[in-house]
């Protein structure tokens, strides 16, 4: 088990990258809790969850990312613009994320066709 450094200065970064696991793990629990029926959703949380990952400092591009990553594994859509009149910035995430899907799927596409010339 990893002993935690009692003298490390605050603010310092554990793993070097604080910032893309912290925001991980709030879209993760966003996701959790989207997927929860509506009486058991822990709403005011998941909104206050979203607002941190808006203000988490990450590129958007990279928040997109980790949102794809995430719908992946938990098999379904996350909604991090849940609030009533953030329909285009939801409509705009939505279109990037389709993008990358698009992207991705071409990348990969290319990769076979290389790999079977390749053989």
């Amino acid at each position: 088990m990893a002993k935690i450094n009692s003298t490390a200065r605050e603010g310092a970064s554990v793993t070097g990258r604080d910032g893309y696991i912290a925001v991980k793990a709030l879209v993760y629990a966003i996701a959790h809790i989207q997927s929860l029926p509506e009486d058991r959703q822990e709403y005011r949380d998941m909104l206050d969850m979203c607002d941190l990952v808006y203000e988490s400092g990450l590129s958007q591009s990279l928040i997109d990312m980790i949102v794809y990553d995430v719908e992946r594994h938990v098999q379904h859509e996350v909604n991090l613009y849940p609030s009533e009149g953030m329909d285009k910035e939801r409509s705009a995430m939505r279109a990037r994320i389709d993008a990358m899907k698009v992207a991705l799927a071409e990348a990969i596409r290319r990769f076979n066709e290389g790999e079977g010339e390749a053989a």
